[in-house]
């Protein structure tokens, strides 16, 4: 079975289609390496609330591996597709992703979203908010 074949493809909503024949293109550029996409240039596809969740759900269907870092994603291609056997497996990949929002950080899926304030910030700068993937703390 070939990719666009698979049930992860079939799921696959159009933002989410757009966005993965542009990173197969840069891909391709790249003779198959990973690359790295700034956000300003996943624009081309539609705004932040079209791409983020597409980027996503692209990544927990298996159609490529996303690592996020400082506003840029770095894109790799992978075939963890092929461990999705039914529409329904692929359905409900696609909606947790979806509803899950914007793209992983590091390989990171789960957030715990620590509003806090880190109190180390100098007087008269602005504050800087917390948040910790997996123990970790972001910035």
């Amino acid at each position: 079975m070939t990719r666009t074949e698979s049930p992860s493809f079939q799921v696959l909503r159009s933002s989410a289609r757009r966005l993965l024949l542009y990173l197969d293109t840069e891909l391709t550029r790249n003779q198959g390496q990973p690359v790295t996409v700034p956000n300003d240039l996943l624009g081309i596809v539609g705004s932040r609330r079209i791409w983020q969740p597409a980027i996503h759900e692209l990544h927990e269907l298996g159609l490529v591996d996303v690592e996020r870092t400082f506003k840029q994603h770095r894109v790799g291609r992978s075939e963890r597709w092929r461990h999705i056997a039914t529409l329904d497996e692929a359905e409900t990949a696609s909606a947790a992703a979806r509803a899950a929002g914007g793209a992983p950080i590091n390989g990171c899926r789960t957030f715990s979203g620590q509003g806090g304030i880190v109190t180390d910030s100098e007087p008269g700068q602005r504050a800087r908010f917390m948040r910790t993937c997996n123990g970790r703390l972001l910035l």
